[in-house]
């Protein structure tokens, strides 16, 4: 699994990520929640509920947006069985990660066009001082070429170190879009639950609990013909269906 977007900007080298951030962007202010974030979810793993709600709520007080604390809270609030809040959590996660993808992608293009022309600069200088006939060692000429040759070398360095891991690492995790479905199922609105369990599946299609649910889905809206395309696509894709789901699609 990939990691998630707050702590891969945690984890960027200094010099790459101010490369493409400013301040006051959403890009710029992660880092800083991150260190509570990782607290927050170490009480969440150890199923201290409530103090990594509330570490949470704390990262959000510092970042209303952060879609991770969102996320999170998403999930608390679908174990409490608040569905309505759950699903509030988790569309805000949803904005958070479009809002980051469009500014990354904004400042990706600028720093790129930048890079690009220090580049065309940089080679201009080498192949215009290399046309000169006779250059002999320890020349003023042998010196130029010899500059621009490292200024070249370091714009190449500086374009390499300002990409960062991936082209797009702000797209929505199969995580987020499972939490939203199961949301909405429990709403009610299975056309939207079943669309967006299909768009997890787009993201992982092993996504067990996402086969499982449309399964179930096809049941509940009696539609056995659709519960057994997705018994059968699930099972030639070695994805585990619940024996008693299987039981009920099959009737055996």
């Amino acid at each position: 699994m990939r990691p998630f977007p707050s702590l891969l900007l945690a984890a960027l080298s200094g010099g790459a990520l101010l490369a493409l951030e400013a301040e006051g962007t959403l890009l710029a202010r992660y880092p800083g929640v991150a260190p509570l974030l990782v607290k927050a979810k170490a009480q969440f793993a150890a199923g201290r509920l409530e103090a990594a709600r509330q570490a949470f709520q704390a990262c959000l007080a510092m970042l209303p947006s952060h879609h991770e604390a969102h996320f999170y809270l998403g999930q608390l609030a679908y174990q409490d069985k608040d569905y309505r809040g759950a699903r509030d959590h988790i569309e805000a996660a949803e904005r958070s990660l479009e809002d980051l993808d469009r500014e990354y992608q904004a400042r990706l293009k600028v720093q790129n066009a930048r890079d690009a022309q220090s580049l065309l600069a940089a080679q201009k200088n080498v192949d215009y001082l290399t046309l000169e006939k006779g250059i002999t060692e320890g020349s003023c000429s042998y010196s130029l070429v010899l500059l621009a040759t490292q200024s070249l070398r370091t714009a190449q360095e500086a374009s390499r170190h300002h990409a960062l891991p991936e082209e797009r690492p702000f797209t929505l995790p199969a995580s987020y879009q499972f939490l939203h479905a199961n949301c909405l199922f429990r709403l009610g609105d299975l056309d939207g639950a079943e669309t967006l369990y299909l768009k997890t599946l787009e993201l992982d299609p092993r996504h067990a609990g996402a086969w499982n649910n449309l399964v179930s889905l096809g049941l509940i809206r009696k539609q056995p013909e659709t519960a057994l395309r997705h018994l059968k696509a699930a099972e030639a894709a070695k994805i585990a269906i619940q024996p008693a789901l299987r039981k009920a699609v099959l009737g055996t």
